[in-house]
C-alpha cells in the first residue's frame, strides 16, 4: 500500500543567532529549496583484469536552503526580512532550522538544522506580479541535524 503524498505547504523556516533553543520565523515562505546532501566521489581505479572502475567516498557537498519569500519591505511589519538584510551585511553566521510537516494537519514536523550565513538577499519589484524576496543561506557549520517527527519548535 503506497503512503499518503504530501504538499510543501506548512514548511517553517526560522533562525537564531544566539543558539538553537529561540527561534525567529521567516514568515511568508513561498518556496524553499531545502539544502540536499552529496558526497564526492574520489576515483580509486587501478588496471585489473575484471575492467571496473572503483571509487571511494570524499567529502560532502552541501547545496544551499534557496528561500522564496512574498516580499514585505516593510520593518513594522516584516523585522525578520531586514534582519536577513543585516545579516547578509556583517557576514554572520547563525543556526537555521527548517520545518518539514509530516502530516496532512501539519501537526508533526522533521526537522533540519544547521549553522550558514546569508547569501544573497534580492527584493524584486515586478510591474505586473506579486512582490518576492529571494535569499540564499549558504552552509557554514560542522554537521546537519536531522531531528525525528514531532511537535514544531518555531512559533
Amino acid at each position: 500500500m503506497a503512503l499518503e503524498g504530501m504538499i510543501g505547504n506548512g514548511v517553517k523556516i526560522a533562525f537564531s543567532a544566539s543558539s538553537p533553543v529561540s527561534w525567529t520565523r521567516v514568515g511568508q515562505v513561498m518556496n524553499a529549496e531545502v539544502p540536499q546532501l552529496v558526497r564526492d566521489k574520489i576515483d580509486r581505479t587501478v588496471h585489473s583484469a575484471y575492467g571496473y572502475k572503483r571509487s571511494l567516498p570524499g567529502m560532502i557537498d552541501v547545496s544551499d536552503l534557496t528561500l522564496e519569500i512574498l516580499q514585505d519591505l516593510n520593518q513594522a511589519t516584516s523585522a525578520a526580512q531586514h534582519q536577513l538584510l543585516t545579516y547578509l551585511k556583517a557576514g554572520t553566521t547563525i543556526w537555521w532550522r527548517i520545518e518539514i510537516p509530516t502530516d496532512r494537519a501539519q501537526s508533526s514536523f522533521a526537522a533540519i538544522e544547521f549553522q550558514g550565513y546569508v547569501m544573497s538577499w534580492q527584493p524584486s519589484a515586478p510591474m505586473t506580479d506579486k512582490q518576492m524576496l529571494s535569499a540564499v543561506i549558504a552552509f557554514d557549520g560542522t554537521d546537519i541535524s536531522l531531528y525525528p517527527t514531532g511537535a514544531s519548535a518555531i512559533t
